[in-house]
């Protein structure tokens, strides 16, 4: 994996407010040491906004460092040896908006995400990648009062069966799930009220869409592509039971491809 080492001087930039690193696990030199010195004195970054692609491992003290952060990608080791899912604190980031995980650790079972409050209040969309959480965890996220969208890609969680139980996400109006080894979805439209879109791409053991989704009022997609031929036959047959019903709101955009046949 392409490691870019960035220099401490990139923290000299009083006004620089977006950083890009396309891939790679990528190191921030010297973060702890900032140059800027902002009004009340600390070092700080005032104008910073987006971080992205960059290595928890040298973000230790970045937070308090940029107070006005509202984008942030974590790349790298996200898992700890007994299997949370752990990262820089980053109960500082009070204006933090959109969050991306994309763990590069390998852990041999389901993890846990045993402190929803490591989440900031304000975090509106989540996207997960490669952190192995067990189905069980998905509860936690529940807990996030603005979550809106919340992306489960390659791996993101793992196990045969999602069974939402009483979790209610109240704000989430976009929910993507990406090459993901799910066998079976449980859930009602109870659990996902405010719902706007479903995506669901290359799920290819998943064995249905469940049919809550077409009660759910204010959902306006289901997008499944990529997936088993009877994921496909149950998203039509949503389309259809929806179409008996009176409901042209809902749009379904089912294919039918190769992957349908595997």
């Amino acid at each position: 994996m392409l490691i870019i080492f960035v220099p401490k001087t990139i923290w000299n930039i009083v006004n620089l407010r977006h950083l890009y690193i396309k891939s790679g696990e990528n190191i921030i030199e010297d973060a702890s040491f900032l140059q800027v010195t902002g009004n009340d004195g600390s070092s700080a970054l005032a104008s910073f906004q987006t971080l992205s692609q960059v290595s928890p491992r040298s973000c230790h003290n970045i937070s308090s460092r940029t107070p006005n952060l509202r984008k942030l990608g974590f790349c790298g080791p996200l898992i700890s040896s007994i299997g949370d899912l752990e990262f820089p604190n980053l109960g500082s980031l009070v204006h933090l908006q959109k969050l991306k995980l994309l763990n590069t650790f390998p852990y041999p079972n389901g993890t846990r995400c045993y402190n929803p409050i490591m989440f900031p209040e304000k975090l509106k969309k989540l996207n997960l990648s490669n952190t192995g959480m067990d189905w069980k965890e998905m509860w936690s996220f529940a807990w996030l009062p603005n979550l809106e969208v919340l992306k489960l890609k390659f791996q993101a969680c793992v196990g045969e069966r999602w069974e939402t139980g009483d979790a209610e996400f109240r704000k989430l109006k976009v929910l993507k799930l990406h090459d993901l080894h799910i066998k079976q979805w449980v859930c009602s439209r109870d659990n996902f009220p405010r719902l706007k879109r479903l995506v669901v791409h290359r799920c290819l053991e998943l064995d249905s869409i469940p049919t809550s989704f077409g009660r759910i009022f204010t959902l306006e997609v289901i997008e499944v592509n990529g997936c088993s031929l009877s994921a496909y036959n149950s998203t039509v047959g949503i389309e259809k039971e929806q179409e008996r019903e009176g409901n042209s709101f809902l749009k379904v955009h089912a294919k039918e491809n190769d992957l349908c046949n595997y």
